[in-house]
């Protein structure tokens, strides 16, 4: 019952669940990349054009960074 696991997956590295806490270089280009994609969405979406970038940017970066 359950799925085969192969040889190649047996020696696949795992993900290093550390990564994902703050200062690691993951969460660094998570959080640039975030950055980038609300400035991009309050430039081209007009669902987001009423968004203040410093109140929304320091929100997130306060709640997840």
């Amino acid at each position: 019952m359950g799925k085969v696991i192969t040889d190649e997956e047996k020696d696949k590295e795992s993900w290093d669940s550390n990564a994902i806490t703050p200062g690691t270089p993951f969460m660094e280009l998570l959080a640039a990349s975030l950055r980038y994609w609300v400035v991009e969405k309050m430039n081209t979406d007009p669902g987001w054009k009423d968004v203040r970038s410093e109140q929304f940017l320091d929100t997130l970066f306060i709640h997840f960074f």
